[in-house]
């Protein structure tokens, strides 16, 4: 289901098949929910680790990420 991949680029511990909603039953989708979270959860949590100058090279201000960094983990779009 899920695996870790070294030479994965997308800085993601988790790489995720394609798959339609037809292949997976209600335990693997909640599985994939759950790591879905956990991976959001990651990345915001390193998010908000770097430093100003990492910030301004990604265009983005510590404002912005400090509000990224605290919102909770199911929340997906700005609001």
């Amino acid at each position: 289901m899920y695996r870790y991949n070294a030479s994965d680029k997308s800085s993601s511990y988790f790489v995720r098949p394609t798959r339609t909603k037809a292949d997976g039953g209600l335990v693997t989708r909640l599985f994939d929910q759950v790591f879905t979270w956990l991976d959001r959860a990651r990345q915001r949590r390193h998010l908000g680790e770097l430093d100003d100058r990492l910030l301004r090279d990604i265009g983005l201000s510590r404002a912005e990420v400090d509000y990224e960094s605290s919102r909770p983990f199911w929340q997906t779009d700005r609001v």
